[in-house]
């Protein structure tokens, strides 16, 4: 599927809007500034390599927009059926939260049948 991506800044915050010609389909998503340099710190932490958190200077504007386009996810929405616009750290932070409730509910399991022996 194709989608076309269009990026806006203003002083506060990035927005991204998509549009899908065969659907007609419009999605946007909004980062703020503070969230991207903490996003770009993060980035510089994990992959222990002096990422350029100077992107952020307007001379470098071109850099930082492909940088963020590299992370924009357009995926299947699971709780409804539709379509979901969102940028890589709330995908991650998605996915983190699901293993986090798998974990609980699978000691919940334990602790219970734990709890049924005993009785």
């Amino acid at each position: 599927e194709i989608f076309i991506l269009s990026t806006f800044r203003s002083p506060h915050d990035f927005v991204f809007y998509t549009y899908q010609s065969s659907t007609r389909l419009q999605m946007r998503t909004r980062l703020p500034l503070s969230k991207l340099r903490e996003w770009l710190r993060e980035t510089q932490e994990k992959q222990k390599e002096q990422f350029d958190v100077c992107l952020l200077e307007p001379k470098r504007q071109r850099e930082l927009i492909e940088w963020l386009v590299k992370r924009v996810v357009i995926r299947k929405n699971p709780k409804e059926n539709d379509m979901q616009l969102l940028l890589q750290f709330e995908a991650e932070e998605e996915r983190v939260i699901k293993l986090v409730t798998k974990v609980q509910s699978q000691w919940r399991r334990l602790k219970s049948r734990r709890h049924a022996k005993e009785k």
